[in-house]
């Protein structure tokens, strides 16, 4: 797993150092709701947080999958 903030890389890390694995959490919550094809699981980051500020453009590549790419246009 890859995080990119404007173009920077900030997070470089692996699935495995998740707190549950990515089996474990889909059969969690697939024993709740049915997953459909284009549902985006958010599963939290296993390392530390960046900060952002609204105009910034974050990417998240995972490997062999794509990546998705989010434009920070308003915070909490």
């Amino acid at each position: 797993i890859y995080v990119s903030v404007n173009g920077r890389k900030v997070v470089q890390t692996s699935t495995n150092q998740l707190a549950g694995g990515v089996l474990d959490q889909l059969v969690y919550i697939t024993s709740y709701m049915t997953l459909n094809p284009g549902d985006v699981v958010l599963g939290g980051s296993p390392t530390s947080m960046y900060p952002v500020e609204v105009g910034d453009v974050v990417e998240l590549e995972i490997e062999g999958l794509g990546i998705l790419q989010n434009p920070i246009e308003s915070l909490p």
